[in-house]
């Protein structure tokens, strides 16, 4: 029995649409029931954030979300796939996707991009929260993206034989190392650095647009793969934002690291935990 006292934690629900024609029912059911226990196991312990997914029937309309947030398992990218950003925004519905045949090119589990959209959607719903820190490479601050997977998007672990993304803790968006606390979820990096296959995007407000920086060639080439398929959720939100508004350079949400001057692994942090 409840009070008027009584404190009742809200819960953010993700709605999983599984429009592949090649994942099994039962494949998807093992992934989300392996996600929610990360979410409810492992993220909310790190950012106590509630937060539960669940699977959407595949016939419902896509004017039927009107709260939450929802992500499409799509087989490959199309016009038709990417048609369901123009509803879901006007919703005001968070949303993501994944790929299954981006994920493939990705050399990345199918599992760990959902884990990782799952995480980041949770965490910055609309993809419009920063934190302050030092920019990678001079000596003034700049507006890091508040994103949970992309610092360490090339490691994971498993939950029952499951893979899933690592992410990052909130020490992370610091810029010294607490003692006894966590900056990512396999403790393995330091505050704003990156794991290998890592990147790490941020607002410069010298330059009024977002830019990047990355931990190797490969944190750069999967950033490509999706910035050349414009299938970036926070290029499309920023997109929605910055109607309008010019850039020094038109490149500056999708490669703005080409712009930039900053080099693989360039940034002052440095990556690894000691």
């Amino acid at each position: 029995m409840t009070t008027k006292f009584d404190y009742i934690p809200a819960i953010y629900k993700v709605q999983i649409v599984n429009k592949s024609k090649n994942l099994k029912k039962d494949q998807l059911e093992k992934v989300v029931k392996a996600i929610n226990k990360q979410l409810e196991r492992d993220f909310y312990s790190a950012w106590a954030l509630i937060a539960k997914c669940s699977i959407a029937p595949v016939s419902r309309s896509v004017d039927d979300f009107d709260r939450g947030g929802v992500i499409f398992l799509v087989d490959q990218v199309s016009d038709d796939a990417l048609g369901y950003h123009d509803v879901i925004k006007k919703n005001g519905v968070a949303y993501g996707y994944v790929f299954l045949d981006v994920s493939k090119e990705l050399d990345e589990n199918w599992s760990v991009t959902l884990s990782h959209e799952v995480l980041e959607l949770v965490l910055n719903k609309h993809v419009n929260q920063y934190a302050l820190g030092k920019h990678p490479k001079e000596s003034r601050m700049v507006f890091h993206w508040f994103e949970a997977c992309d610092a360490v998007q090339d490691q994971s672990y498993a939950i029952d034989r499951v893979r899933v993304s690592d992410f990052v803790h909130p020490a992370w968006f610091t810029p010294y190392s607490e003692v006894n606390l966590r900056n990512n979820q396999l403790d393995n990096v330091k505050s704003f650095s990156l794991a290998d296959g890592g990147y790490q995007g941020f607002y410069d407000p010298a330059h009024g647009r977002d830019d990047n920086y990355f931990a190797d060639s490969r944190a750069m080439a999967r950033y490509d793969i999706k910035a050349q398929l414009d299938l970036n959720r926070r290029r499309m939100r920023a997109l929605d934002f910055t109607k309008g508004i010019s850039y020094d350079s038109e490149d500056s949400f999708s490669i703005g690291w080409r712009d930039s001057g900053l080099s693989v692994g360039e940034n002052n942090f440095g990556n690894r935990k000691k």
